[in-house]
């Protein structure tokens, strides 16, 4: 799967879409239908079936360029802490750690530390 940058500018109600690894651009009416509108035009014009996009806002003012981008490094670091800490789970259960005591310092039920032991 390509991996295409899509480059979202706010102009009068609509945000403007370029997808310079296409060399092409399209509009979409509101946020909601970015990926969409994105994925429609590589579509038709690499007949690429599935792609992966990362979106960039352009012209945001500073702050929400600065919020934006902390809550996508938030996510992305959710998504990391959820892959080790399943990891983590069973280590800790290997060396004879109790499901509580997981729980406690993983910041997680022992109801879900003994679900990620099962896993």
């Amino acid at each position: 799967m390509t991996r295409y940058r899509v480059e979202a500018t706010e102009d009068h109600g609509y945000w403007c879409l370029r997808v310079p690894r296409i060399e092409r651009a399209t509009q979409a009416r509101s946020i909601g239908e970015i990926t969409v509108m994105a994925k429609d035009l590589i579509k038709i014009m690499t007949l690429e079936e599935e792609a992966d996009l990362e979106i960039v806002y352009t012209n945001l003012p500073r702050e929400v360029a600065e919020a934006v981008e902390l809550k996508r490094q938030a996510a992305e670091l959710e998504a990391r802490a959820m892959e080790t800490q399943g990891i983590a789970v069973k280590k800790l259960h290997e060396l004879g750690v109790s499901l509580r005591d997981i729980g406690r310092l993983l910041g997680i039920s022992h109801q879900r530390a003994h679900q990620l032991v099962k896993a």
